[in-house]
């Protein structure tokens, strides 16, 4: 198993922080480089990753950032950002289980809405009622063909939410199918408080 890309290749500071000098090979020219090993390290595995020699992946580095007066500047910033996108990427996906769970584990009928105002989530209580209410209903409709309306424009929802995360909005709901309509109240939250953007409906009625 190859290690994490946010360790490098000792469990010493002193290791990591050792200055090692390369020559790497771009496009069919070569030059050399001085940098901490912990950076070499993450190099090469970004580059495993994305199918890339490690030269490549510097020349591609350097390239993105011309304002940069060095290769060792350039190359520091763009594992740095690579770093930082596959971060936020597992924690989105940590964030999307986190929310399938509440939901799911919601006694009360609940749903999520993505930032795109979509249905990503619901429970079984949640289709419990809608089959009660709305039915009959296909899996294709509930999957894809509802439509959600809120008296609350999603966007302003979405930032008094932020403003005061802690306390639900009560809000009111019309949820149509099939030329049918559900309307009721509930509680909405933010998915995420921490991010935001994306909100979890917690049914009244």
């Amino acid at each position: 198993m190859g290690r994490s890309i946010f360790k490098g290749n000792s469990d010493q500071p002193e290791d990591s922080a050792k200055l090692i000098f390369r020559a790497v090979t771009a496009n069919g020219s070569r030059r050399g480089i001085r940098l901490e090993n912990a950076f070499w390290t993450s190099l090469a595995e970004i580059a495993g990753e994305e199918g890339k020699r490690v030269g490549d992946l510097i020349e591609e580095y350097s390239e993105r950032y011309p304002m940069l007066d060095n290769a060792t500047g350039a190359v520091r910033l763009g594992v740095l950002e690579s770093l930082r996108k596959r971060y936020n990427e597992r924690k989105a996906a940590r964030d999307v289980k986190l929310t399938l769970g509440v939901v799911a584990g919601s006694p009360a009928p609940a749903f999520a809405l993505s930032s795109d105002k979509k249905i990503i989530s619901y429970n079984s209580a949640f289709l419990t009622l809608l089959q009660a209410r709305l039915s009959p209903l296909s899996s294709d409709v509930i999957g894809s063909g509802l439509k959600l309306q809120l008296d609350i424009p999603f966007e302003g929802l979405v930032a008094r939410l932020k403003d005061d995360p802690q306390n639900p909005i009560v809000v009111n709901y019309t949820i149509v199918a099939q030329q049918k309509a559900l309307r009721g109240r509930m509680n909405a939250v933010l998915a995420d408080p921490a991010e935001g953007g994306a909100i979890i409906g917690f049914l009244i009625n």
